[in-house]
């Protein structure tokens, strides 16, 4: 199990931070603050000790407290990169896990490392900015840029007011079956990183609108750009370098250097709903946004034709 004493040997730690009694998700708690503990779970917060011990009839009175009642003590943690370390509270964590319990009420400190060029902890600020305006725990990262983009599209007033928080749950918990559906559990992005790139296809107030069925289908057929943000470092094999030239020589013509960032206007006859055509255009159009983040940006419009130009 590890343990966030050791963990932080290695760390530059810039300061704590007090963040109250908070709704954690178990599956973020992930170890103990010291190793006084770890002798007695083994890394999933199981008991490992005998039956006959002290500690084995204190964790079976707390299960049948969850059976009968419910744990409802706070634990205390620290959360580091988002995730938790118990300092008091070890077997009430234990017996929730093993009741497969959701969210786990606690005292909570952050400890904030010093900012770096490391990439998780760039992330790790990003997702601390998230946090703050919107107070999820839960949506988390993998690609510098996505936590701020998904505040941009929802589009509500930060931080977020309780019928904003209410809308992203519902939002967030139909994406995540759809998107676990499609089979997105074997994808290296997290659902946050996929939420922000679906939600830049769909419109958030008409996906708010959407029913089951059309929500499904709308993030089945994201499913090429869930794909498009697994790709790293990707390398295209060219056999004519006279091929590489020309492809700059394009680019500068389309793209020439200045500090102006170019707006592109793409009309569509039907929407992406409505057309395959169409929804096969706009995953161009996503991607020319998505590889030149800095020099170009998009919008689209539905329903246009010759008539109405």
């Amino acid at each position: 199990m590890p343990v966030l004493d050791e963990i932080l040997t290695h760390q530059n730690i810039l300061t704590e931070q007090n963040l109250g009694l908070v709704q954690i998700p178990l599956d973020h708690v992930v170890g103990t603050s010291t190793r006084g503990r770890t002798y007695a779970f083994a890394a999933n917060f199981m008991p490992i000790l005998e039956e006959q011990t002290e500690f084995a009839c204190k964790w079976e009175a707390l299960a049948e407290a969850q059976v009968n009642e419910g744990i409802r003590d706070p634990i205390k943690v620290y959360e580091f990169m988002n995730r938790f370390y118990v300092v008091e509270g070890n077997k009430r964590v234990s017996v929730l896990k093993f009741f497969g319990a959701d969210k786990i009420a606690a005292y909570v400190t952050r400890k904030i490392p010093a900012p770096s060029e490391e990439l998780d902890v760039k992330l790790y600020y990003e997702f601390m900015k998230f946090y703050e305006a919107t107070g999820f725990n839960t949506v988390e990262f993998t690609r510098l840029g996505k936590a701020n983009k998904l505040l941009e599209r929802v589009g509500a007033e930060i931080p977020w007011d309780d019928k904003a928080k209410e809308d992203f749950r519902g939002v967030y918990y139909r994406f995540t079956k759809a998107y676990e559906q499609c089979g997105g559990k074997q994808l290296p992005i997290t659902d946050g990183d996929a939420l922000s790139t679906f939600l830049k296809v769909y419109n958030y107030q008409d996906v708010l609108k959407m029913n089951i069925q059309e929500f499904n289908s709308c993030v089945a057929k994201c499913w090429k750009e869930f794909l498009v943000l697994t790709e790293k470092n990707r390398v295209d094999l060219v056999l004519d370098p006279k091929e590489v030239s020309e492809i700059k020589s394009l680019f500068r013509y389309l793209l020439p250097s200045s500090s102006k960032k170019f707006t592109v206007a793409f009309l569509y006859p039907k929407s992406i709903e409505e057309s395959n055509w169409t929804y096969a255009h706009d995953l161009g159009r996503v991607y020319l946004e998505e590889t030149f983040p800095e020099q170009i940006s998009t919008i689209c419009v539905d329903h246009v034709s010759a008539d109405n130009i």
